[in-house]
């Protein structure tokens, strides 16, 4: 597709790194959620929906019309084995 551009965009590593560092802070400072059990819970929804909101305006401030790519391989089942 010659012209044509392509965002690759892996939510589920930024989610797991925002998790990780929210449990390296538990970790190395427990008394930070201490008293607040759902503040965890709290803090990692925030900072997920605003990373969802920050890809929302990325997308929209850099994509036209959103058509899903078709990726199609050839695959020779001989080549497999």
């Amino acid at each position: 597709m010659q012209g044509a551009s392509f965002w690759v965009v892996n939510k589920h590593a930024g989610r797991a790194f925002r998790e990780e560092f929210l449990n390296y802070i538990d970790k190395c400072y427990p008394e930070f959620f201490d008293g607040v059990p759902h503040e965890f819970d709290e803090i990692a929804a925030a900072v997920h929906g605003m990373a969802q909101t920050d890809l929302d305006t990325f997308i929209k401030d850099n994509c036209g019309e959103y058509d899903i790519p078709c990726f199609d391989f050839e695959i020779n089942a001989s080549e497999l084995n």
